[in-house]
């Protein structure tokens, strides 16, 4: 729905842009149309993650979705030090914009579908995937900007004494990519860097161990990834051998809705051992993937 909705706006948004002579309006529409290409690679990538086939890519595919991410970021950037610095050079002598009415106009039906977007959006908060969440920030950002440069644009349009407001628009405009690039470079990182979960997603997982400190004997193994977007977590418990197998599978599954408590959108697997299957592993090589043995 953003894509579609904000694809119709996006062309009259920016041929009217262009037709004044606000930087503020122009980068507004500069921002919309990035944004429009965020949200269709974010869009693709992330169906492409969760529907690869699972005999080709078994840990799914989600660096595509990093590595768009980081295209994106990387645009927003480029395009922010254009409109920023056009923006600065502006602020020495400010001239009036004119010819503002028709893009203001067309900003402000754009400000209400980005606002009512965004509100339509709350459930995709509880996606797993970083490029989600940013985008859901972008879209605020957008939002809140759309109605700034607004703001900003038509003082400076109607007083001479503020027309240093457009410039300042465009200003702010700039440092809407800066953030929104940051926020979307931050959700790729821990993907590029080998998957690896963030330290404060480990601490999570370490604290809901903690809770549950007297339901097992010893931890074998914790092993963690980010796949697509979804932190898949499989721990391995040590139990002693005199444990009733009852409440070693009662006790691993405690464990484990006590880490998708604490890891919102997790895939967790717990499985238990005893001390000396481990030792028995450690002689012959890594422990078996527990992903390909146990759904969890």
């Amino acid at each position: 729905m953003s894509i579609v909705l904000s694809s119709v706006i996006a062309g009259p948004q920016l041929v009217a842009a262009l037709g004044s002579t606000s930087i503020g309006l122009i980068g507004d529409a500069v921002f919309t149309f990035i944004y429009i290409l965020f949200s269709l690679l974010v869009f693709l990538t992330t169906r492409a993650a969760r529907h690869s086939c699972a005999l080709i890519f078994p840990y799914g595919a989600g660096k595509m979705e990093a590595i768009a991410s980081s295209i994106l970021a990387v645009s927003f950037t480029l395009f922010g030090l254009a409109i920023g610095s056009a923006s600065l050079y502006r602020l020495a002598d400010p001239p009036q914009p004119e010819g503002v009415f028709a893009p203001l106009l067309i900003t402000g039906v754009l400000m209400a579908q980005s606002a009512g977007l965004y509100v339509a959006s709350i459930p995709l908060a509880k996606e797993p995937s970083g490029a989600v969440k940013a985008w859901r920030r972008a879209q605020l950002i957008d939002a809140l900007g759309l109605g700034t440069t607004m703001m900003l644009v038509s003082l400076a349009a109607v007083v001479p004494g503020l027309a240093i407001g457009d410039p300042l628009a465009g200003c702010i405009v700039a440092a809407a990519m800066f953030y929104t690039a940051y926020q979307t470079f931050r959700a790729a990182f821990w993907e590029l860097a080998d998957r690896a979960l963030e330290e404060e997603v480990q601490l999570l997982i370490l604290r809901s161990l903690a809770d549950s400190f007297d339901a097992f004997d010893t931890i074998l193994a914790i092993r963690t990834r980010r796949s697509g977007g979804v932190p898949i977590i499989e721990i391995t418990l040590g139990f002693q051998p005199d444990r009733e197998w009852g409440a070693i599978v009662a006790h691993c599954a405690a464990v484990r809705r006590s880490v998708l408590g604490n890891v919102e959108g997790a895939s967790v697997s717990v499985l238990p051992a005893t001390p000396e299957l481990a030792g028995s592993w450690g002689e012959r090589g890594p422990a078996p993937d527990s992903s390909a043995t146990v759904a969890g």
